[in-house]
């Protein structure tokens, strides 16, 4: 089934309108917004109250019970994300309690059957020192909550299946000490994993040849992009020289889908690694992807 994720009452009248010009009923599914505080960063906070996401409670009551003034869309289920990066069960189990308050409430007085209760995603891994819940506690303490229910419960937990999957590896180019730092200075940068310089997050940075060594020094490792918000990783202890390759850690979600070709930089190869073998999945880009969609025209 096709459902239709609406998150203001706008979008639903223009569902509805849309259902009405081809004579037929729409699936869709609400958006709330459970205004729930959450411990993670203020850009990838998506629930409360200054926040651009989903509807208020209230709202989502409302139309839940005027829902027949809507008779070009059927509303079959609810939908929450909190953000991401959650690494405590609390802010789902309170989110889950208030969601479930007006549903029940609405099932009861006005007989809207829903069948889909999507909690989204936003279940945190480790980067650093983060010690997020174990899934069989999360799974466990969420159950306790939806186990009676008849709504088809489904997550989006892409993080934390793919998060840790996946490395940046990067080779050195210089080793630039200055008056006050040093600089690792390397051929990857914020256009290959943005997450550092829009987050400011943490990502593990190691050799990839790793070796007792008792000349580390702290260092800043950066890209050669224009910008000073180009770093992957600040005040690092390394040892390395021109030519050596890290391999930057965490990078399996947030990192392809956020690069960009800024500086005119091109994105580099994707491999992946089963076991022993090695399979390219997605070529570099060369000069000539860049341009291909350029146009000059005489004006």
């Amino acid at each position: 089934m096709l459902i239709f994720l609406f998150e203001s009452l706008p979008e639903l009248l223009k569902i509805n309108s849309i259902g009405s010009l081809l004579k037929k009923r729409i699936s869709i599914a609400l958006r709330i917004n459970p205004e729930v505080d959450v411990n993670t960063h203020k850009y990838v906070n998506t629930s409360g109250g200054e926040t651009k996401f989903g509807m208020d409670l209230s709202t989502v009551k409302t139309i839940l019970e005027e829902n027949k003034k809507y008779p070009f869309v059927d509303i079959v289920g609810v939908h929450f994300h909190l953000g991401s990066q959650i690494t405590e069960v609390e802010p789902f189990i309170e989110a889950i309690r208030k969601v479930l308050e007006v549903v029940e409430e609405v099932e009861e007085s006005k007989g809207v059957t829903l069948k889909y209760f999507n909690i989204g995603g936003g279940l945190g891994i480790v980067y650093d020192k983060e010690q997020p819940q174990e899934i069989e506690v999360f799974a466990e303490r969420i159950s306790s909550l939806l186990e009676e229910k008849k709504f088809r419960v489904i997550l989006e937990p892409g993080r934390f299946i793919v998060g840790n999957s996946g490395i940046l590896v990067t080779r050195v180019l210089y080793v630039k000490d200055a008056t006050q730092k040093r600089f690792i200075i390397v051929d990857a940068g914020m256009n290959d994993l943005i997450r550092p310089a829009l987050y400011n997050a943490y990502h593990k940075i190691l050799p990839v040849e790793l070796v007792s060594s008792s000349n580390k020094k702290k260092a800043d490792v950066v890209g050669p992009v224009c910008e000073t918000a180009d770093f992957l990783g600040k005040d690092r202890d390394l040892d390395v020289k021109e030519g050596d390759y890290l391999a930057v850690f965490g990078c399996g979600a947030y990192g392809v889908s956020m690069s960009s070709n800024y500086n005119s930089r091109l994105r580099p190869s994707e491999i992946l690694v089963k076991e022993a073998k090695a399979y390219l999945i997605r070529e570099r880009e060369c000069y000539e992807d860049l341009l291909q969609k350029e146009k000059i025209v005489s004006v």
